[in-house]
């Protein structure tokens, strides 16, 4: 169960950095229309237009119950709604220009995706190079490894 459930966040990591926007890979079937447009600041609206649901649809709607609604695996529907987002927000370059963000967030970032990807044994060396004490984000590394 949990080499699938990892196998199945690896392919929507993949599939973000394939469409240009390797924020949107931890995009997840508990979440809700209006989660998504939040965290990746796009409007609720656009989005709702972008997937072809009705525009009365509400937004505190799960992927997972639109996925099923639609006759779709939630695997499928997220990957759906990372293709949506990905026209909806600013690319990754254009963003790292405006914000000015250094190499260090750039590296936080890595990491959390490799504890996404790989899992225990990447939370496992994260854990223990920061009780080195390397500067890593070893908390926040922990409970992305608990959620997914």
């Amino acid at each position: 169960m949990f080499g699938l459930r990892s196998y199945h966040s690896f392919l929507l990591l993949r599939a973000a950095y394939e469409l240009g926007a390797p924020k949107i890979g931890t995009i997840r079937p508990w979440m809700t229309l209006a989660y998504v447009a939040a965290t990746y600041r796009a409007s609720s609206a656009a989005l709702t237009d972008r997937l072809g649901l009705p525009p009365h649809t509400d937004p505190d709607t799960s992927l997972r119950s639109i996925a099923s609604r639609e006759g779709v695996s939630p695997f499928l529907y997220v990957q759906r709604v990372q293709r949506a987002l990905a026209g909806l927000i600013p690319s990754p370059a254009a963003a790292s220009e405006n914000s000015g963000a250094t190499s260090v967030s750039g590296v936080g970032q890595e990491l959390l995706a490799a504890v996404i990807v790989y899992g225990y044994p990447a939370l496992g060396l994260m854990s223990l190079f920061g009780a080195i004490g390397l500067p890593l984000p070893t908390g926040l590394a922990t409970v992305v490894a608990v959620g997914v």
